[in-house]
This record gives structure tokens, C-alpha cells and sequence, in this order.
């Protein structure tokens, strides 16, 4: 990795414009690896330095996150364009557009089921917990220093691939880094609790719904739960209010696969997976659909089919993903 972090520094130290952006729906590791990578650039080039994407409520906390735009204009351009924690083929049509017309692009990426071969420069590491320790190493490779701003974009983005140092990508590793980042005196305890704890009263609502509107299969081994887009707008509730509620399916007692589907438009259904030991939920997202994918125990996709259709088609892929497990 060393050859290709040498190789984006020398595209950032000649560039003049720079984008980072990350999926349709970007998360805490996607958010936090954007806003870090920012500041990291900033240390070794002049180049002006933007963040494209929609921000969920739960991290409007976060310093500069009132400099990331939602949008793009059609006829921008940018010398550099780097998508973070997410591939070229998830980004919103609107970025993507911008993103395939830059003159170099760039990945920065931890899931095993992302195709690197398409960028001027791929930085790909599937063995890092999340992106945000990939900028770690970035940042150590140019020898910039470790701050508390730096460290608090990057503690987000791990603690929130990690599942709160909860899912088995939590290694020795990833421990000895949230110490480092927690030496710097950061405030671990507001940054966990905003991420991953604290729910608006739109969100109770989403949850207590999603769970209980869920199913249970496969004797009580896997939980279904599904939300319309028609009790999404009745709960008044926003992109945030989904965050955690898979996590809370799978963490049930027995449970070994949860699996929640939200309709997000008449023929577009987002799929999230979970499992606890058993299921490569990764492999089992591109079953569903070749674009599908994430961890091992943590994935997802998106679905270009009815809600209806979801619903019926996907129970018994489940069931057989988890007999195939044992």
C-alpha cells in the first residue's frame, strides 16, 4: 500500500481541486473518513478541498460538517475525485457523473467485494476494520500528526464499523488504535452516544415499529422485519432514524441472521444484513444482487424491485444462506 498512498499524494500535492465523497448513503465510517482525509490533505497540499453528500442528523455535530454539500452542479470539475468507504458504482447519479469526469480517480476502501481495478489509484484493505483506519495509515505514511480533530473523525468511523467494538472485525488492532486515538483527549463517551446510542422520538417510534412488524424464521434463527415508505413519512422520520435498527434485530437471543428491508421508492428496496458467527452476509448480499455486499457479518445492498416483491423473494433465501451455514 505504500506505492499507492506515495502515488494519491502526488495527485493532491498537483492538484487544485479535490472531491471526496462517499455512497448514496453515506454512514459514520464513510462520513468521518471524508471529514478526516479533508484535513489530512490540507496538511501537504493547497489544493481547495470538498465533501459531497447527504449528512444524517446524528452526526451534525461533527466540526466542518456544515462545509459538505448535498449537491454538485452539473458542470463542475475536479482534478482529483476520491470515493471513500463505498466504490464508483454506489455513489448518487448526480456525483457519480461529476466523480467519472475528474481526471483522476480514487479509492479508498475496506469491503472484500469492491473491484479496485477501475481507479488511477486504489487504495483497497480488507483487512482494516473500517476506512477511517486506512486514513490512519495515510496519514502516518505522510507524516502528519495526530490531533484530536483528526482523531475524532476517525474514532467515529471505527467505533461505527465496529459496532462499538461489538462485531468480530474488533481486533487487537483496532483496540491499540482506539487508544491512541483516546490519548489525544478526545471524548469518546459524547462520540459513541451520538453515533450509536441517542434516537430522536421519530426514531423510538422506527424501532419499536421494526420490531414489532418482525418475523421470525427458521426456528426462531432469523428475524425478517420490513418498513414501507408509507410508515416511514407517517413516523415523520428522517435517514438517521434507521441507523442501529438492524443491530438490534440481530443482538436477540437465538438469533443468529436479521435481515431489515426499507422501501425507498416505488421499485427501490435497501437491504441490510447481519449475522452473528454462522452467515458471510456479504456473500449472501451479492447472491441478492450483484451489487450487493460489505463484511463478512455486516452487509448490505440495493434492491431494484417492488417492496412487495422483496418481501416474498427474500424469507426463503435466508432460510436456505443459514442451512447452508451449518
Amino acid at each position: 500500500m505504500k506505492k499507492e498512498v506515495a502515488h494519491l499524494r502526488r495527485l493532491c500535492t498537483q492538484a487544485k481541486r479535490i472531491l471526496l465523497t462517499g455512497p448514496i448513503l453515506p454512514d459514520g465510517d464513510s462520513i468521518g473518513a471524508c471529514l478526516a482525509l479533508r484535513r489530512v490533505i490540507q496538511s501537504v497540499s493547497s489544493a481547495s478541498v470538498e465533501i459531497t453528500g447527504k449528512i444524517p442528523y446524528r452526526y451534525q455535530w461533527m466540526p466542518d460538517i456544515d462545509r459538505i454539500k448535498e449537491d454538485l452542479l452539473p458542470h463542475d470539475h475536479y482534478d482529483v475525485a476520491i470515493v471513500l468507504d463505498g466504490d464508483r458504482y454506489r455513489l448518487p447519479q448526480n456525483i457519480e457523473r461529476v466523480y467519472n469526469r475528474s481526471k483522476y480517480t480514487v479509492l479508498i476502501d475496506h469491503h472484500a467485494s469492491t473491484d479496485p481495478d477501475v481507479y488511477t489509484v486504489a487504495l483497497l484493505d480488507t483487512t482494516a476494520a473500517s476506512t477511517c483506519q486506512i486514513i490512519l495509515t495515510i496519514m502516518d505514511l505522510w507524516d502528519v500528526s495526530l490531533n484530536p480533530d483528526i482523531a475524532e473523525r476517525i474514532y467515529t468511523g471505527l467505533i461505527f464499523d465496529t459496532g462499538g467494538f461489538r462485531h468480530s472485525n474488533t481486533t487487537a488492532t483496532v483496540h491499540q488504535i482506539a487508544a491512541r486515538l483516546l490519548r489525544t483527549g478526545i471524548d469518546h463517551s459524547q462520540i459513541f452516544n451520538s453515533v450509536l446510542i441517542e434516537r430522536k422520538q421519530s426514531g423510538l417510534a422506527l424501532l419499536a415499529h421494526a420490531i414489532s412488524n418482525r418475523i421470525l424464521l427458521a426456528n426462531n434463527r432469523i428475524v425478517f422485519s420490513t418498513i414501507s415508505q408509507a410508515d416511514f413519512l407517517a413516523l415523520n422520520c428522517t435517514q438517521g432514524d434507521i441507523d442501529g435498527i438492524i443491530d438490534s434485530l440481530v443482538f436477540t437471543t437465538n438469533v443468529e441472521l436479521a435481515c431489515l428491508c426499507i422501501e425507498r421508492g416505488q421499485h427501490q428496496v435497501k437491504l441490510s444484513l447481519r449475522s452473528r458467527k454462522e452467515v458471510n452476509v456479504a456473500a449472501l448480499a451479492q447472491q441478492i444482487h450483484p451489487d450487493g455486499g460489505g463484511h463478512i457479518r455486516a452487509a448490505g445492498a440495493m434492491l431494484q424491485e417492488s417492496f412487495a416483491s422483496a418481501i416474498h423473494r427474500l424469507p426463503p433465501i435466508l432460510c436456505k444462506a443459514l442451512i447452508e451455514a451449518n
